[in-house]
């Protein structure tokens, strides 16, 4: 059973989010500015937990709905410059904060950083290149710091985890209640016709009978599956790992997601759908440190919850072709000819070719990291700028080819047998997962390399969040092994 302050410590954090959420949008983005001092005050003072608190929340308001936060360009700005923050104030924590031995199996990715440097050299733009880099590799470091100095002691742990629980039941359990409420749940539809001068409410968009893109308590369409897809990952490893059972919460938490995925029509969130719960019925449940007794339970447990998934599948295909015109992404099944491996490439067919363009150009070493062909003739043109070059990517595994070539591909590699080699033996199985859910996003949209907006946002939950839950894990394990050792009974 959950601890009644398990349930306190997520009630607290869930109210001090959407406070930060509600003045974010009364002060025009200001309140982002009072987190980031708060954060860095913390730091000062050698507290690790507030401080990762705040810093958590930059990357939640980056992708929280503008209905609700506001479109204040002040708390985008902000954002942008969190993590250089982040990584600072970690520096200043991280020299006098002892931790477990635990690291972040993250260093070889440095390598292929290296490599991307290089590849920069003859690349479409170097200057913005490098500063892409910069602000990847800050935030990899800020992440790695943090991620240190936490694991040190349980109740940093397990503030981070009541956060992280606040922040799956607001994001999650959020959306689907915003389906009930047009103006949150479809408002970048709202804001879209608006900036063509067409004013609707949420209630008449929903009645126009177009095709409306659903957006939940993200700003974006496209983000929803991802952010959804993978906290849900991380309240299975949390319900799997630390309560070893299914519970209300968690049920409840679960629950929502199948339906969130079909309502944002994403094919992505249905492969991430389908690989975390292969990764966790085959990897994750056996490898975990559990009793077999335990094992055999949760075992069953996820046993009929696919079944009753599958299922459900059958039962609404049957019905009205529900999965069919998910998957071809249009309501007109009967006259659309075209193969499912053409419906699944279709929308991403432009930018694979274009990355692909990129790898002819320079096989071994692309041409530079997160630039496309044009981007000078925008910057003179004054469509960008240097710091917000922004830039539609398309399939990581091609991103990675026409960016960095051969040479990067296969360092690439190297990190990714490092990552999973160390995930097995060191038992790190929250993180396994929830990273491998992460690189089946990345087959729908890169965001690998993107260190703000929905990138930064993964990369948190992956790395800090279920990170910190594999220790979280370790040490439970080890107290309640004490325990049995010296008869105490354990308290949760």
């Amino acid at each position: 059973m959950i601890a009644k302050n398990f349930y306190k410590d997520v009630i607290t954090a869930i109210i001090g989010i959407v406070t930060v959420l509600f003045l974010c949008r009364f002060t025009l983005g200001g309140m982002s500015v009072v987190v980031a001092v708060a954060g860095l005050v913390s730091a000062i003072l050698r507290r690790p937990t507030a401080m990762t608190c705040c810093f958590i929340l930059f990357p939640l308001i980056a992708i929280f709905n503008r209905a609700i936060i506001g479109i204040s360009g002040i708390t985008l700005i902000i954002g942008k410059f969190a993590f250089w923050g982040m990584a600072a104030s970690a520096l200043l924590s991280s020299k006098t904060r002892k931790c477990s031995g635990e690291h972040l199996p993250i260093g070889c990715l440095g390598l292929y950083l290296l490599v991307a440097c290089l590849s920069s050299l003859d690349g479409w733009m170097p200057l913005i290149s490098y500063l892409k880099l910069a602000n990847f590799a800050v935030m990899l470091l800020g992440i790695y710091l943090l991620s240190t100095i936490m694991q040190g002691s349980v109740s940093s742990l397990r503030a981070l985890r009541a956060v992280f629980m606040a922040m799956s039941i607001i994001l999650i359990v959020g959306s689907l209640l915003s389906y009930f409420a047009p103006a949150v749940g479809f408002s970048m539809m709202i804001y879209k016709l608006e900036g063509y001068g067409v004013i609707m409410t949420g209630d008449e968009l929903l009645a126009s009978g177009d095709r409306v893109l659903f957006n939940g308590m993200t700003c974006h369409s496209q983000m929803l599956s991802p952010v959804v897809a993978i906290l849900g990952t991380w309240v299975l490893c949390d319900m799997l790992l630390i309560e070893r059972k299914l519970t209300l919460l968690h049920g409840v938490v679960l629950a929502c997601i199948p339906p969130l995925l079909y309502m944002s029509r994403s094919r992505g969130g249905l492969l991430m759908l389908a690989c975390t719960t292969i990764i966790t019925f085959i990897i994750t449940i056996p490898r975990a440190r559990l009793p077999q007794k335990i094992k055999r339970s949760l075992g069953v447990t996820m046993l009929v919850a696919i079944v009753a998934l599958i299922g459900s599948g059958v039962y609404f295909q049957i019905k009205n072709e529900a999965i069919s015109r998910w998957l071809r992404k249009t309501d007109d099944v009967a006259t659309d000819t075209r193969t499912l491996e053409e419906a699944f490439t279709n929308s991403r067919q432009g930018a694979i070719e274009m990355n692909l363009h990129d790898f002819r150009l320079n096989p071994l070493f692309g041409k530079g990291f997160q630039v496309v062909d044009g981007m000078k003739q925008a910057y003179a043109a004054h469509m960008i700028t240097w710091f917000s070059a922004s830039v539609e990517k398309g399939v990581t595994p091609y991103v990675i080819l026409g960016e960095t070539g051969v040479l990067g591909a296969f360092v690439f590699l190297i990190f990714l047998s490092k990552f999973y080699a160390t995930c097995f033996r060191r038992g790190y199985m929250s993180l396994m997962t929830n990273f491998s859910c992460f690189l089946v996003a990345n087959l729908a949209d890169s965001t690998f390399f993107s260190p703000s907006a929905l990138g930064g946002f993964m990369w948190i939950v992956v790395c800090i969040g279920s990170f910190s839950t594999d220790c979280l894990a370790k040490k439970l394990h080890c107290m309640r092994m004490e325990c049995d050792f010296c008869g105490d009974v354990y308290p949760r």
